[in-house]
This record gives C-alpha cells, sequence and structure tokens, in this order.
C-alpha cells in the first residue's frame, strides 16, 4: 500500500513510501536519487513524519531503491545506528550507509 505522508517541518506537502508484506515480513520502500543520499556522512535520511508511519505500520525493514540498487536495512538496526540531523529540511534521522546491505537490482 502507497503512503503519502505530509511532512510539514521541512515545508514539503507530502513523501511517498510504499508499505507492503513479503516473507512474514513488512517492508517500507522508498524511491530517491543518488543526490538525496547525504554526503557528510554519506547516508540515507527519513523525516521524523516517516519514522512515526513506520513505527506505527511495525516496519521490520526499510529499503531505498536507487539507480538500479537498493539499500536495505533492518528497521531495528537503523533505529539504533540513526543520527539526528536537522539541515534545513526538518528533523532527520540519517542512517550511514555503512549500516545498509546494498544489492544491485536485475535488469
Amino acid at each position: 500500500m502507497k503512503y503519502a505522508v505530509n511532512i510539514p517541518s521541512c515545508g514539503k506537502k507530502t513523501v511517498n513510501i510504499e508499505i507492503g508484506e513479503k516473507d512474514g515480513k513488512v517492508i517500507a520502500t522508498r524511491r530517491a536519487l543518488k543526490r538525496h543520499m547525504l554526503r557528510r556522512p554519506p547516508a540515507w535520511a527519513f523525516s521524523i513524519e516517516v519514522i512515526n508511519l513506520l513505527q506505527e505500520k511495525r516496519v521490520d525493514e526499510v529499503q531505498v531503491i536507487c539507480e538500479g540498487e537498493v539499500y536495505v536495512c533492518d528497521m531495528s538496526k537503523f533505529l539504533k545506528s540513526a543520527i539526528n540531523i536537522d539541515r534545513g529540511f526538518g528533523k532527520q534521522l540519517a542512517v550511514p550507509v555503512r549500516y545498509w546491505t546494498r544489492k544491485s537490482i536485475a535488469a
């Protein structure tokens, strides 16, 4: 199921997140461009509003699909490894790339 999450903290109207179930796990998927990855440190960040939705839906795994690759992180690892940031786009949790498993998507 697709969710459009309101992000008032950064002035954006919505961020789209897909949440579904596979092999008994609840998985949240976000599509992103490479330019959306933080540079210092290299990390994927999610707004607090999105994190609240993921916790409400009891998500087990977070995925970011980006230019032919999928980055995967267990939600428990995500929350333990996350750093709080606010770089002008509202409060976010960012998880450095080293905590994600990266896989190529077969064409």
